[in-house]
């Protein structure tokens, strides 16, 4: 069996789990954004903001705003950026070593944020 399952996986049939692998982007992310764009709308929440992120295997999930359910997974590249879309909320960035920056995109609101890797 165990043959089997390795010429499936030389052939390219059998994908290993992705979320068994881990990258050097992987752990919890800790950060504070700030709102540049919306201030007025009443939609946008406050100026300042912090917010938690979690890389696992290469993916990057974060429960931006659980009120609105806006819930972003996408995967992180090999060069640290991600750019994840949900209708007409976007997030992306880059990671650079222990920093991350991103952006946070939607008609009415804008928040630059700044992400270290922590507890």
């Amino acid at each position: 069996m165990r043959s089997v399952i390795l010429l499936l996986l030389a052939l390219g049939l059998l994908a290993p789990d992705a979320r068994s692998q881990t990258t050097s982007f992987d752990g919890t992310w800790l950060g504070r954004g700030t709102l540049i764009r919306g201030h007025n709308s009443g939609r946008c929440g406050d100026v300042e903001r912090t917010g938690r992120l979690a890389i696992h295997g290469g993916v990057l999930t974060m429960a931006y705003s659980p009120r609105d359910d806006i819930r972003f997974s996408g995967p992180v590249a090999a060069d640290g950026s991600f750019d994840i879309n949900l209708g007409q909320h976007r997030f992306f960035g880059r990671i650079t070593g222990a920093a991350m920056t991103a952006q946070y995109l939607h008609p009415v609101c804008v928040r630059d944020w700044q992400f270290r890797r922590g507890g």
